[in-house]
């Protein structure tokens, strides 16, 4: 599910720093920043209904000033036949060695993709497409985060915790930096050393 989108002329402040996911590569299976190009789109899966996939296409995100996904149009839908699709994003991924090649496309999935083109219903076609679905969830968690962080009453919290020990909640408002995946306060911003809290 892409989250949600802001637009310009709001509170945020976007900036040009593109968004970099990381991404796990086989077989090695370590970490490394993907590198998107111009041509990059953020493609997720919005909808599966009866064999059909409807695809959010948007311009690829760059970070706003607390490290969140900022998108700079509300995107476009595109609509094809799933087979097409799962066809599609079978053949890059085992020929770029991503992983669970054959894994079934589900709601939610995301993509970098460049070069798409969709011709019809049946037929979808990409010169560039990486799974990004795990970073995108990663990066809509710290959107999540970084709303309700500063929100939760500390009788509630105390209230709902499983254990006797509530967990210390720092006193600082602070936000969801996608870049440090923590807490960080609003007086130090990504670049100076603040209390990161995971």
């Amino acid at each position: 599910m892409q989250i949600e989108q802001r637009s310009v002329g709001t509170d945020v402040s976007p900036s040009e720093e593109k968004w970099i996911p990381e991404m796990n590569h086989a077989p090695e299976d370590i970490a490394r920043p993907l590198q998107v190009s111009e041509q990059h789109r953020y493609v997720v899966v919005d909808d599966i209904v009866e064999g059909r996939v409807a695809l959010e296409v948007s311009e690829w995100p760059t970070l706003d000033a607390d490290g969140r996904l900022f998108f700079a149009d509300m995107g476009e839908e595109q609509v094809t036949w799933l087979m097409a699709l799962q066809r599609l994003v079978d053949e890059i991924r085992t020929s770029t060695g991503q992983f669970a090649p054959d894994r079934a496309i589900r709601i939610g999935d995301t993509f970098a993709v460049a070069g798409l083109e969709v011709t019809g219903v049946d037929q979808v076609t990409a010169t560039d497409l990486w799974d990004i679905s795990s970073a995108a969830r990663r990066a809509g968690k710290a959107a999540m985060y970084g709303a309700v962080a500063s929100t939760v009453d500390t009788s509630y919290e105390e209230e709902m915790a499983i254990s006797d020990v509530a967990l210390e909640v720092p006193e600082t408002e602070g936000v969801y930096d996608v870049r440090q995946e923590g807490v960080v306060s609003k007086t130090s911003g990504p670049d100076q050393e603040g209390e990161a809290q995971a």
